[in-house]
This record gives C-alpha cells, structure tokens and sequence, in this order.
C-alpha cells in the first residue's frame, strides 16, 4: 500500500448527551513511515472484511 498522505482528525463522542460527537480536527500531515502505512492497511483490512460497515481508502493515481 502506497501512501501520499495522511492525516488523523478526532471523533468525540459525548457520554452525557446522547448521539452527540464532537470532531477534533488536526492541522498537519503525519510522517509517512512503515508504521503508519502497516496501521491504515490493517484498520483497511478491517472494515472490508466487517460485516457492519463496510469501508476502503480510495486508491488515487497521481
């Protein structure tokens, strides 16, 4: 898996109101090593194989 880019934003979900969230956005880039490429594989590998939800990283040629 090749990545350009990446970034991680913060989902909060609030205990004391129900389905409430709050999302904490990040405002750089991460390094790019083989740490994060193995993490975004499995978390891809995760939710393709998962029967509630299903999601991917959309494949992008430059």
């Amino acid at each position: 898996m090749k990545l350009n880019r990446l970034i991680i934003h913060e989902v909060i979900k609030n205990e004391i109101k129900l389905n409430s969230t709050t999302v904490e956005l990040s405002q750089n880039l991460l390094t790019i090593t083989q740490n994060e490429v193995d993490s975004v594989a499995h978390l891809n590998k995760r939710y393709i194989d998962s029967r509630h939800s299903h999601s991917s990283f959309i494949t992008q040629e430059n």
